[in-house]
């Protein structure tokens, strides 16, 4: 008998993506290998022209390859974790869908890439 519904199968399909999280970190508190939890409430988005952020944080080259590509305006959250990145700080990112978190990884990355060109990442 092949039968595909499977009873022992515990997940609840009417969980919350929330709920989720919230059962992760939870399970992760006190752990020797989860550092630091916090729970930050929401705000509001800031944003700036790409030509103001510091040449420390992103080079004039990487910022003229973004208005090539379209990308004139960074995030807050976007500079500091390219910041913090290119400091050698371990970053993790959690922003809703399309608010920027690839490009945190990614200026980093080609800069890198750009000025050591034997570079991994």
């Amino acid at each position: 008998n092949n039968n595909n519904n499977n009873n022992n199968n515990n997940y609840n399909y009417n969980t919350t993506s929330y709920d989720k999280v919230d059962r992760f970190i939870n399970a992760k508190r006190g752990c020797k290998e989860c550092l630091h939890v916090e729970t930050v409430p929401a705000r509001s988005s800031k944003d700036a022209p790409i030509e103001n952020v510091d040449r420390n944080i992103v080079s004039e080259e990487m910022k003229l390859i973004c208005r090539q590509v379209g990308i004139s305006r960074i995030y807050s959250h976007q500079e500091e974790a390219i910041r913090r990145a290119r400091t050698g700080e371990s970053v993790v990112v959690s922003t809703p869908t399309a608010s920027g978190k690839s490009l945190c990884y990614i200026i980093p990355i080609l800069e890198k890439i750009m000025s050591e060109p034997n570079a991994r990442a």
